[in-house]
């Protein structure tokens, strides 16, 4: 049952229409929908004293959100942990008088609903889009001039392109500012397969001269295995670390590895470097061993 909850549907009059993504929603997980009566409160009392409870308890005071995902991931621990209090008339906790609630409930899809709404963007001359107004995003410069298909998600917009490939992938912009994202690791996806894409990649410009100079020597196949190499770095250590321990790696040994970039893009990931500024003597330790023995 939904009250006053305009992204499942509006009501006119005495009809109440869904909208197309709770429709597919709705469709996919195959449950029955019920709408409120607008103004009327009194109708659902005892959902209101648990929208209370759940302000008072987890958003009192305010919270300070820097990431929505992750404190989403801490927010449903905390709720985890209400789950633990006895319930006020039954007895036993509430995760317990869940659990025998399971046993009425249908069986889930073996795949998740993917939430997300697909529409159609032209890219300009750079090969970028703009998305929600003032957002705009980077694809591939070879796209320049093609309408584009984008997926939007919660915290992520896909691209494909004409054929239904996909592109690359951005963190979803949010606000009236406007935004332009050009991380080069969204491309990496595309140039692990499509290395014809490299010369006007945002990911060859953002290297140093001397590993782009090794890139343009390779052969396609090589230059595909190295951008997976990236591309899978990437994805643990994140674009900056990758980079960096790409740069470290060629200048140390002439090649890309990815044993020696994993190890390094791992260390400059969690800021894990130590410096001296004088060199250390470690004669204090083997004194204090020799006295011991």
């Amino acid at each position: 049952m939904f009250d006053n909850a305009t992204g499942v549907g509006r009501r006119t009059c005495e009809v109440a229409r869904t909208t197309e993504l709770f429709g597919r929603f709705a469709a996919h997980y195959d449950f029955p929908y019920s709408f409120c009566n607008p103004n009327a409160g009194h109708e659902k009392g005892n959902v209101e004293k648990k929208v209370g409870f759940i302000r008072k308890n987890l958003f009192v005071p305010l919270p300070n959100v820097m990431n929505i995902a992750s404190y989403n991931k801490t927010l449903l621990a905390r709720c985890d942990e209400l789950a633990k209090r006895e319930h006020w008339k039954r007895g036993g906790s509430q995760r317990e008088l869940f659990v025998e609630d399971e046993l009425a409930l249908i069986g889930l899809p073996e795949k998740g609903f993917d939430v997300v709404r697909y529409v159609k963007a032209k890219a300009n001359k750079q090969g970028k889009i703009s998305v929600d107004g003032p957002h705009c995003y980077s694809t591939d410069p070879a796209l320049a001039g093609c309408e584009l298909t984008i997926a939007l998600r919660a915290y992520e917009i896909e691209v494909f392109d004409t054929d239904a490939t996909s592109v690359c992938t951005h963190a979803r912009s949010y606000g009236s500012a406007p935004t332009d994202s050009t991380d080069p690791a969204s491309q990496l996806a595309l140039l692990s397969v499509k290395a014809n894409a490299w010369q006007n990649s945002q990911v060859r410009a953002s290297l140093s001269d001397d590993v782009r100079a090794y890139m343009d020597s390779l052969e396609k196949a090589d230059l595909r295995a190295e951008m997976r190499l990236m591309r899978d770095e990437a994805a643990r250590s994140g674009w900056a670390a990758t980079k960096q321990a790409v740069e470290l790696a060629y200048a140390a040994t002439g090649r890309i590895d990815s044993a020696s970039v994993a190890v390094s893009a791992a260390r400059i990931a969690v800021d894990d470097a130590i410096s001296y500024d004088e060199p250390i003597d470690l004669g204090e330790y083997d004194a204090a061993f020799k006295r011991e023995a």
